[in-house]
Formats: C-alpha cells, sequence, structure tokens
C-alpha cells in the first residue's frame, strides 16, 4: 500500500469484506507496528475486538463458544497482544465525514494515524 493512497473493496454481503479490513489492521499494527483507526459503521468495538483476538489466536467462533479452555487461553493471550498494540476503533454508527475530518484535525489521539479503515463506508 502506498502513503496517501485510497482503496475502496466492495462486495456482496457475507463475502470477508470486515475479516480482511481486520486482517490488514492486525497486519498494520502488530507486524508493521503503526497506529491504525478503524471506523466501523456497523459493528461494535466489543464484536472488533472479539473477531481480532480470535484471528490472532487462529480460534474458530465454535470454540469459543463451547468454552473450550485452548481456545479460550489463546483469546487471553491474543487480547494481551492487542492491548500493546497503537489502535483506535470507533463505532460512532452516525459519524459523518466532516466529522471524521475533524477528528482526523482537531484530537491528538487521531492525528498521527498511519491507516484508516472505515468499515461500511456505504452507510456515510
Amino acid at each position: 500500500m502506498v502513503n496517501g493512497g485510497l482503496y475502496v473493496l466492495g462486495g456482496r454481503p457475507a463475502m470477508g469484506k470486515t475479516l480482511l479490513a481486520l486482517n490488514l489492521m492486525e497486519e498494520y499494527m502488530i507486524k508493521r507496528k503503526k497506529k491504525v483507526l478503524y471506523i466501523s459503521l456497523e459493528m461494535c468495538t466489543e464484536n472488533l475486538i472479539r473477531r481480532l483476538s480470535m484471528s490472532l489466536a487462529k480460534v474458530g467462533f465454535g470454540k469459543v463458544q463451547e468454552g473450550d479452555e485452548k481456545s479460550l487461553s489463546a483469546m487471553e493471550n491474543a487480547k494481551e497482544i492487542l492491548c500493546q498494540c497503537k489502535y483506535i476503533i470507533n463505532d460512532n454508527a452516525g459519524i459523518t465525514v466532516a466529522e471524521i475530518e475533524e477528528l482526523l484535525k482537531s484530537n491528538h489521539d487521531y492525528s498521527d494515524v498511519d491507516l484508516m479503515i472505515i468499515d461500511n463506508i456505504h452507510l456515510l
């Protein structure tokens, strides 16, 4: 990816767009040690963190639902890794383009972001 580039991913529902975005987020914040802003217009922060943790832990949703001890332990380890990463998840479903621009300009936490992902941009 090129600095300053704009990349748009589209697809039919349930084709893995959010999963791909989360994998990209994981790549940037864990392997590249970059700061990521993830704006979700549909999914809450808690669900996104759960999905990120499952991806990092390499465990499936079914194992977590079953309460598999090994999977739950791996999830806890993944959450510890996430706690050390630089990222912001904004799950304000009603956010506008102007509000995003204002956050990037005026809020110090948002100003030094290396990658911004807007999930479900069509809802803006």
